[in-house]
């Protein structure tokens, strides 16, 4: 399994990236990661690499595919085009931040259509997170898009709601956290992600 996280420093990546690896490690022996923190708190790009499996000595994707791509902000899901294949699965927040040169004017921030677009045209299977209605709806911060796509990881693996709540209860006892996590598990159908982890499997 290669896993490629992307998104910008303050979403929670590096904790989002150490329970997806705990989940990893629930179903295979070794699993490895490394994570560019870079300006973490600072609206930065921030990235992770996993892969978990038999014989795993690095975390680098040697095959330059990602078997799942996790974008916590909709463009960082284009951060590393070329890990996109047939068969990846990106799982795409529809989040926009205009950070660096978008927030100054200086670049166009593709409209989110783009994007969806670039990655099916690229042969990547697209489930898209619509955080941008959530935030609204249930008064959610940018930072628990984090626990969304926890909760779509998790399901896509294979887990359980239950095994996520006994593996991490200090998400479920703060109310705006167990929504995200509930509305992320319960985000796609179980056959979209029946679907989804057969690609992956």
């Amino acid at each position: 399994m290669e896993m490629y996280i992307s998104g910008l420093g303050g979403l929670g990546l590096i904790n989002l990236t150490k329970k997806v690896c705990f989940l990893l490690g629930q179903k295979y022996p070794r699993v490895l990661s490394s994570e560019s923190r870079g300006i973490a708190q600072r609206r930065g790009s921030v990235s992770a690499c996993v892969r978990a499996g038999e014989n795993v000595f690095t975390p680098q994707l040697y095959a330059n595919q990602a078997d799942v791509i996790v974008a916590l902000e909709a463009l960082e899901a284009l951060r590393q085009p070329k890990l996109i294949k047939s068969g990846t699965v990106c799982i795409v927040s529809d989040m926009c931040v205009n950070n660096l040169g978008g927030a100054q004017g200086a670049l166009r921030y593709p409209d989110f259509k783009e994007i969806v677009y670039t990655i099916s045209r690229l042969g990547g299977k697209v489930l898209v997170i619509p955080y941008a209605a959530m935030m609204q709806k249930d008064a959610l911060l940018k930072v628990h898009i984090s626990s969304v796509c926890l909760a779509v990881t998790a399901r896509l693996l294979g887990f359980s709601l239950q095994e996520l709540q006994t593996f991490f209860p200090e998400l479920f006892t703060d109310a705006k956290n167990a929504l995200a996590m509930h509305q992320g598990y319960e985000l796609f159908s179980f056959e979209m992600a029946v679907e989804a982890e057969r690609q992956v499997a």
